[in-house]
Order: C-alpha cells, then sequence, then structure tokens
C-alpha cells in the first residue's frame, strides 16, 4: 500500500472540498478511483456527496424540461376492432342455420386470401371444401357464416364463478 504524502492529502481535501468525484480525483492525481476512495475514509473525508446528486437532479429536470418543449405526447393508436365490433358491422339478418352448400367450392390448393375459411362437407365423405366467398376484413368467414360462427351475448352475464357464490352447493 503506497503511502500519501501530506501535499496529497491536502490537495485531496482540496478536491473533495469542490465537490469533486473520486474518479475525477483520481485522474487529476494520477491514482486509481478505490485508492482514493479508501485516503478519503481513513482521513473522514466526504467525496461527490451533495454535488454529485445536485448535477443528477439538475440533468433530470434538464431532460424533463425537454420532453414538455417537444410537446403533448404522441396520440395513442386506434386499437384493433374485436370480433364484437366486426360483427355489429354487418348487415342486421336473420342467422338461420340453411345448411346451404355453395355449388362450387374451393379446395385447399385454389384458396386465396380473400376466400371464406368456412370448411363444407366431410372429408371421409369424399366431397368437401372451403366456402370461398368474400371473407369480412378482420374475420376468416364470409358474412354468413361469421354469424353462423360466432356467437356474442346479447347481454354481459357475470362469470359462473361469481354465481357459485351466490348458490348453496348441494341445495
Amino acid at each position: 500500500m503506497a503511502s500519501w504524502p501530506d501535499e496529497a492529502r491536502a490537495q485531496l481535501r482540496a478536491y473533495a472540498a469542490e465537490g469533486l468525484s473520486a474518479r475525477q480525483i483520481g485522474e487529476k492525481m494520477d491514482r486509481t478511483r478505490n485508492a482514493v476512495i479508501g485516503e478519503a475514509y481513513r482521513l473522514g473525508i466526504k467525496l461527490g456527496g451533495s454535488a454529485g446528486r445536485a448535477q443528477r437532479l439538475g440533468a433530470r429536470a434538464a431532460m424533463r424540461a425537454k420532453r414538455l418543449e417537444r410537446g403533448p405526447p404522441r396520440a395513442v393508436p386506434p386499437r384493433k376492432p374485436t370480433v364484437r365490433d366486426l360483427l355489429a358491422a354487418l348487415p342486421a339478418t336473420e342467422a338461420v342455420d340453411s345448411g346451404h352448400v355453395p355449388a362450387k367450392l374451393v379446395s385447399f390448393e385454389d384458396l386465396e386470401p380473400h376466400h371464406c375459411r368456412y370448411v363444407h362437407g366431410d372429408v371421409h365423405k369424399g366431397r368437401w371444401g372451403y366456402c370461398g366467398g368474400e371473407r369480412v376484413p378482420g374475420l376468416s368467414y364470409c358474412a354468413e357464416h361469421a354469424r353462423r360462427c360466432y356467437r356474442v351475448p346479447e347481454t354481459d352475464r357475470p362469470a359462473m364463478g361469481a354465481l357459485r357464490l351466490f348458490h348453496k352447493v348441494g341445495a
């Protein structure tokens, strides 16, 4: 352990009084940061405490001011529509399970992005394929099959767990 001459200790006290950090003092005195911290501890000198904190707080305040100069925050992008929203936009018709099979079914190889993905027929019986109608944007099916496949409750009812709280078990 290298000893510190009295002149170096006096210089350390002067730099600490200026509010310099251990790293800054070490660079000026050609010593390591840890050597400066150790000697400051032995001499009871506090290094860069409140001055460093004040500088950090000043930097934070400057960043906040810059953010305020930029103006208000950007608008939040609109949310993606839910299935409920998409179904509500469809024209209102009776949901009839007609069982109608289109005259021409679309095979998997001929399926395109705009085709309805509703499957008609039975794979085991041979004749099957996709509806192929024009699908509703955002859904996988055409309007008729979307109404058939997606059932949105008319009222929001409580979850089954909440219902169990009000009923006696075994009553």
